[in-house]
Order: structure tokens, then sequence, then C-alpha cells
């Protein structure tokens, strides 16, 4: 593809991504999981995490993975697909391969917040640390110490830590 294509299928994406992630604001305080930990998930839809900690997404070539303040977080991206960076903000499109990203600790030993969405196809996602993710779709989660459970078409809030 060209680069005006990535560059145009990047804005369509955008835009969707823009749409569902106001839409899915109306789930904020629906389902309260309480996780203990540590997150496994994996499914096709919108997986949008916030927390402390390690994540992995294990992507496959379809989609959109944002990261917002990156520059406070390290990322490690490993595969194939398109990045941009505009501003403080990377987006993976059609990623296929592995991206991790990792928690840095402050001058103050705090560690710093991950912001990451993914969204428009097959995802596997782990977590460990403390947050929240909102998965959008079908798919399957677990958290440490509990069962597996369906994502909700209609959204889940999943709490672990």
């Amino acid at each position: 593809m060209t680069s005006k294509t990535w560059r145009n299928l990047l804005i369509v994406a955008l835009v969707v991504s823009g749409m569902v992630w106001m839409g899915s604001q109306a789930f904020a305080g629906e389902a309260e999981i309480e996780g203990k930990g540590a997150l496994w998930a994996r499914g096709v839809g919108i997986a949008h995490l916030k927390g402390v900690g390690h994540v992995k997404f294990e992507l496959h070539g379809a989609g959109v993975l944002r990261i917002r303040n990156v520059s406070t977080v390290r990322v490690e991206a490993r595969g194939e697909g398109k990045k941009y960076k505009i501003g403080d903000t990377l987006y993976l499109a059609g990623w296929k391969g592995v991206v991790k990203i990792r928690s840095k600790v402050t001058s103050a030993g705090t560690r710093t917040r991950i912001n990451a969405r993914f969204a428009g196809g097959r995802v596997k996602l782990w977590a460990v640390g403390k947050g929240r993710v909102y998965l959008k779709g079908h798919g399957k989660y677990k958290t440490k110490g509990g069962p597996i459970k369906k994502w909700r078409k209609s959204g889940s809030n999943v709490e672990f830590g």
C-alpha cells in the first residue's frame, strides 16, 4: 500500500476509534469486577487499559493500538505494521506482532500510568500490576485467582490489582 492509503486508513481508524470511545463512556460505571494483580484477555473488539505495571499486547495485523503519554512509559514493539507518533501519542496501525508497555519509576518513587487502547481486530493481552481494562466485543478474560469470563458485547470494566 502507498503511504497515502496508510494515512487514509489511519484517519478512518482514528475517527471510528473516537466514536467508539465516546460511546464506551456510557458504560464506565457498569460491571465492576475485582481483580487480583494480573489479567489475561483475548478476543475481537476493543481493549482499553489504564493502569500501572507491565502490559503485553499480541496483535494480528488488523486494527489500531493507541498509546497515550508515550514519553512517560517504556514501549517495545516487535513486528510489522505502521507506526505514527502525533504529539505524545503513538499509533500502531495494522500491527502484526508483540507490543510491551511498562510503567517507569519517577524520581519521587511512584510509577507512571499506562493508557493503551486497541480497537478493530483480534487481540490478546496480559497485564500485571494494578488498573482497569474496558473490554467490548467478544472474547474471554481472567483475573488472577478468578474464573474465566466472557466479554460483554455492550462492554465491561474489569479491575485488576
